[in-house]
Formats: structure tokens, C-alpha cells, sequence
């Protein structure tokens, strides 16, 4: 188990702490195509990697203040839902997104 797959271990085991507060699922692993080139490169792009798909939590503040803003800008067929929490700045507005509306989002 190299270091990337430790760190990805304790953020599942974090994330399993916080009762069900994240939705989260490791989606199928498919083996990569190797070589018979015993190099490093060659063997570190045969790895198999795990990825981590998150449900992540878009703070609504502007120019983003209502899920249906946040709904047409990543042009989705439904409003994300609404989450509401208090933090240091009190009382804040969450909407829930999965990691492609994130990428898309950051794009």
C-alpha cells in the first residue's frame, strides 16, 4: 500500500465518523493495460487507483446565493437541496454537489 492509497483510507475512515453527514461511494476499479517494460513509469501507470466520489458542500453566498442560481449556472435538471449549518461567521447556507458539478463549477 503506497502513501496516496493510506491517505485515501483515512479520508473514508473520517468521513464514515461523521454518521452518514457526507454521501460517498468507490465506484468499480478497471485494471490498466501493462507493458512488459519493467521501468518505473511503466509500473507506476500500472497502479490501479482507487477515486473517492464525494458529495461536497457549496457555501451559498454571492454571486451564488440560492441553489436555483447555482442550478443554472451548471445548467442542472434539479435544484441542488438546501443545507442550512452555523460556523464561526453564524448562521450559512449550504447546497449539496457532487464532484462533477464541482469540476464543472471550477471550469
Amino acid at each position: 500500500m503506497d502513501y496516496l492509497d493510506e491517505l485515501d483510507n483515512s479520508a473514508i475512515d473520517a468521513l464514515a465518523e461523521l454518521e452518514g453527514g457526507i454521501d460517498f461511494h468507490l465506484p468499480s476499479i478497471t485494471p490498466t493495460a501493462t507493458s512488459h517494460n519493467t521501468s518505473l513509469s511503466s509500473a507506476r501507470s500500472a497502479h490501479r487507483r482507487r477515486r473517492v466520489e464525494a458529495t461536497y458542500l457549496l457555501r451559498l453566498e454571492h454571486p451564488l446565493s440560492t441553489p436555483r442560481e447555482v442550478a443554472d449556472v451548471l445548467q442542472l435538471h434539479r435544484v441542488p437541496k438546501l443545507g442550512t449549518g452555523s460556523g464561526e461567521d453564524g448562521d450559512a447556507h449550504f447546497c449539496r454537489l457532487s464532484q462533477s458539478n464541482m469540476d464543472s463549477l471550477d471550469s
